[in-house]
């Protein structure tokens, strides 16, 4: 590759962390928070992707539009993201005062605004409208403070009229928010109550309107585990104005600032505790001579207990109400499936007309029909959702990092992907670049398909951590773990068929490594301080290669020789003959050796040392090619327990050369991972950094922390956390049992950001890097920026526009218009009409996300064989271009290539057996065709 041209592509390696989930309008595309990003799982084309921005902390709320274009993002600071989904680019952000609640974030359904819980605050935006640029995207309509605790819950009624809420004080209310909105009043109103619903003994997590285009229940929930369910009528005059409305073209209505209304002022009046019911008994009445109405009215119908399997709280809950459904999640990893009441989900004008009619009774507990219970784990379920059809159930765990897509009806899993528990140590490319094995502290070995993103399988035979993980040739994955086993898995069958453990005693090995045709396989020792080296076929112990004097941090074998390096804590690297007793050459350096690694054509060998400095070896002649001076580089950030400020020098714990040896990766405890270029007879210059991650809810990523954030001590004041040690919810309870012991590193209450493993891939297209975050992807060329066209969008994109385009010899313009249209059969006439001179100018002008469809049709060309060899002609042209471009090792490229591949080869075997029985006749055919000399100039001789 002529430069080092890599954009991170796809965050593997964790499903789920934080925030809710949201299925797509069509229920195909699921979206999942992580951290700071946002992954979409698609589950019929079977493949994962992450959106192309991060969040400035770990993200606490979604909400997608109702025609699944933009996506809402809240993070735990309130920094707030508008994504348009369809050209994958960021819109607006602003900032709310507030944090915001799971569930604290909805659209309404008209898609024209939202819904906002900034801690106890409502506030409605309106959604951009106009397809022109604005200046100010967002328009802020109201800002509501009516619960005196923190909002958990928004949801809006069918019409767009009502927002209910949930919240920590154990009451819902009901917003009327139509009028507000459309910069109306009510014909004698001066002011519309919100409606308080009491009778709650928890906080209401969940809280819904029932109906299909106008509300006519309500369903709330308690973390107690108690659903209620609500009979809902509408206030008679709101009522009235909404028939009187709906005769009008509402779509004209024009929009206004209404923050400056009186019809939503604070309510600041007494509030009686009332078992179950509002606290206005009337519908209107004369308060300080203006005319007020409460916005509507409720009857409790009935009320039912959720809970599992001895739960101790209900986390989350979701309703179906085409399928009469109702899904709960339980703080111990259970989560049911209940059937709703018939006059729940539909209407009975007589049943609700005597249920309001009667005075305000409580009602008692009643069972509701259990149609499935499954326990997921024994962590809480953080959050469930349910898509469009109601047949896929999407299921989160965030300690755990789980995500779960279950059918309820087959009772299968269409999607079960879970991360390592405490975090990857260590990653590896498979030799075609397909797979990228990890391995973690939970002693988990995980396969995960580069293409699709998924985990396609996990091995947990270990008993302690995994330190180290290698690919060989064979398809072959090997594992070192502190247990003091080297385990040996089938790639292709998924299964463990060998177990590698060295001469008594019991050794913990900190490395592990093969050579490149599997047959040897060496792993360093920690507490041993030695080397042992196994058959790979037999199992059997080779050797124990004895020498170093402190810890064995890492090893590599010679890519084409049996040469071991080996470094170790005692600041030597040694070079060793696996296949002869020869004694062992010592490269001595200045500090402990944390990294190494052979150069691909093993003409160079790369040592890191804690220092911060990269020391090029030639392993031939045992001598230094140069050296790199990355302690600065390195740098580590900032933590927010640290008293001083942050180390001037760092240092690399992992390094990785790229395939054509001419760039070297880097790194360690820092936030940054350094790119330096190491080609032969060249000073090595570091030419990229990048940035693990912004999300400031991880230690560590800014070198320097404002003074404002600091305390007397000098100390971060977001370390210091004021936690209630009496706090009964799950989330305050976790942050306190995590607090860090003295020495316990893995406990600290912040991730700090960091790098443990760096790889690139042999093709050279990606590399990889296993970090706090999870296992994150960079690709040669950005998949998102590649996916926006604007002249897609164009009205003249006809078959008409096209011909013209090739009528004034404007090829390149006739292919992309071709191409856009959509239709094969005009695409293939234009590429005839082509010259083959500019083919070349033709396909410089093709985006490279319609390389594949073109491909793909020229295969279906040759294998009908009108033109093949204009066909093969082009497609010679189009190959070119995939290399100049360096798409050749494109994952999404190989099927197309493979059956180009089959189609030219059939056309050989049919043609090449031909020729090879005609041979002699064409060598008479073609002699003829020359004459002598003479006889072309007098004509034949007379007999």
């Amino acid at each position: 590759m002529g430069r080092f041209r890599y954009e991170f592509s796809n965050l593997c390696g964790s499903a789920h962390r934080g925030a809710n989930l949201i299925f797509s309008p069509d229920g195909k595309i699921l979206y999942s928070a992580v951290g700071g990003r946002i992954t979409t799982f698609d589950l019929v084309a079977a493949k994962s992707k992450t959106l192309p921005f991060e969040c400035r902390s770990d993200i606490s709320a979604l909400a997608l539009s109702p025609d699944g274009k933009f996506l809402l993002v809240v993070d735990l600071e309130g920094r707030t993201i508008l994504f348009n989904l369809l050209i994958g680019v960021t819109v607006q952000r602003f900032t709310v005062q507030n944090s915001v609640a799971t569930g604290g974030l909805a659209f309404s359904p008209c898609g024209r605004y939202f819904a906002i819980g900034s801690g106890r605050t409502l506030e409605l935006w309106k959604v951009p409208s106009s397809s022109l640029p604005e200046f100010a995207v967002f328009e802020r309509l109201c800002s509501m403070t009516h619960h005196r605790d923190s909002i958990l819950v928004i949801n809006w009624s069918p019409d767009s009229r009502y927002v209910v809420t949930g919240s920590r004080d154990l009451t819902s209310k009901v917003f009327y928010v139509h009028s507000l909105l459309a910069g109306s009043k009510v014909d004698g109103v001066s002011r519309i109550f919100p409606l308080t619903i009491f009778g709650h003994k928890d906080h209401v997590v969940f809280a819904t309107f029932i109906g299909k285009r106008t509300a006519h229940g309500l369903m709330t929930a308690t973390r107690d585990g108690t659903a209620y369910c609500w009979s809902f009528r509408e206030n008679e005059r709101l009522a009235q104005e909404r028939e009187k409305g709906s005769q009008e073209d509402e779509g004209n209505i024009a929009m206004e600032n209404a923050e400056d209304s009186e019809l939503f002022e604070e309510e600041e009046e007494e509030e009686d505790d009332d078992d179950d019911g509002d606290d206005e008994d009337d519908d209107a009445s004369e308060r300080n001579g203006r005319s007020t109405l409460v916005c509507a009215d409720v009857r409790l119908s009935s009320k039912h207990n959720c809970k599992q399997g001895g739960a101790r709280q209900m986390l989350a809950a979701r309703v179906h109400e085409d399928l009469r459904l109702l899904v709960v999640g339980m703080s111990n990893g259970i989560f049911a499936l209940y059937e709703l009441p018939v006059e729940m989900t539909e209407r009975d004008k007589d049943y609700e007309r005597a249920l309001f009619d009667r005075p305000r009774t409580t009602a008692p507990y009643s069972e509701l029909v259990l149609l499935q219970s499954l326990s997921m784990s024994s962590d809480p379920i953080t959050t469930i959702t349910v898509n469009e059809t109601g047949e896929w159930l999407g299921v989160g765990v965030s300690s755990l990092g789980q995500l779960i897509v279950w059918e309820w009806r087959s009772e299968t899993h269409v999607l079960k992907q879970q991360g390592h528990l405490v975090g990857g140590t260590s990653l590896a490319f498979s030799p075609d670049g397909r797979a990228i094995v990890t391995g973690g502290e939970d002693g988990r070995v995980k396969i995960w398909a580069v293409q699709s993103g998924f985990c396609t399988v996990t091995f947990s035979e270990h008993d302690a951590a995994v330190t180290d993980v290698a690919f060989s040739k064979t398809d072959v994955v090997l594992s070192s773990s502190l247990d003091g086993t080297v385990r040996v898995y089938d790639a292709r069958r998924y299964r463990c068929f060998r177990v590698l453990v060295g001469p008594p005693p019991r050794r913990q090995f900190a490395s592990v490594t093969a050579d490149s045709a599997g047959e040897i396989v060496a792993a360093g020792c920690r507490d041993s301080f030695e080397v042992v080296v196994w058959s790979l076929r037999t199992g059997r112990v080779l050797d124990v290669i004895s020498g170093h004097t402190g810890p064995v941090s890492c090893l590599a074998l010679h890519p084409t020789r049996g040469q071991l390096a080996t470094g170790s804590w005692d600041a030597t690297v040694r070079l060793s003959e696996v296949y002869s007793d020869t004694a062992s050459e010592v490269l001595q350096h200045d500090k402990e050796i944390l990294a190494l690694t052979y150069r691909p054509d093993g003409k160079e060998l790369a040592v890191a040392t804690r220092n911060g400095e990269v020391t090029l070896w030639d392993p031939e002649n045992s001598r230094v090619k140069g050296s790199i001076d990355a302690g600065r580089d390195s740098a580590p950030g900032r933590l927010r327990d640290q008293r001083t400020i942050a180390a001037a020098k760092g240092f690399f714990r992992s390094i990785c050369y790229s395939g054509d040896g001419r760039f070297l990766l880097g790194g360690g405890d820092a936030n940054v991972i350094c790119a330096y270029t190491v080609a032969d007879n060249r000073e090595p210059a570091l030419i990229h950094r990048f940035e693990i991650s912004v999300n400031k809810s991880l230690d560590g990523v800014s070198r320097k922390i404002s003074t404002k954030e600091l305390t007397d001590a000098a100390i971060g004041k977001s370390a210091i956390e004021d936690l209630d040690e009496g706090a009964d919810d799950y989330e305050m309870q976790k942050r306190i049992l995590e607090r860090s012991l003295p020495g316990v590193e893995s406990e600290k209450m912040k991730r700090r950001a960091m790098a443990h493993c760096v790889r690139f891939s042999p093709t050279s297209r990606a590399w990889a890097a296993m970090t706090s975050e999870g296992l994150l992807i960079y690709s040669a060329g950005s998949k998102w920026t590649q996916s926006f066209d604007p002249t897609a969008l164009e009205v003249d994109i006809t078959a008409e526009a096209a011909e013209d385009a090739a009528g004034r010899s404007d090829y390149p313009l006739a292919i992309q218009i071709a191409i856009r249209y959509g239709d094969s059969k005009v695409l293939s006439d234009l590429i005839y009409r082509t010259p083959v001179e500019a083919f070349s100018s033709v396909l410089q002008s093709i985006e490279p996300q319609h390389f594949e469809k073109l491909l793909t049709l020229l295969v279906s060309r040759i294998e009908q064989r009108p033109y093949i060899g204009f066909d093969l002609e082009f497609t010679r042209a189009l190959l070119l271009e995939f290399g100049y471009r360096g798409l050749l090792g494109d994952l999404e490229l190989v099927s197309a290539i493979r059956a180009l591949q089959r189609s030219v080869s059939g056309h050989w075997d049919r043609l090449s057996g031909l020729c090879e029985s005609n041979g002699h006749k064409i060598d008479f055919i073609l002699s003829q065709c020359v004459l002598p000399k003479d006889e072309e100039v007098n004509g034949p001789s007379e007999p």
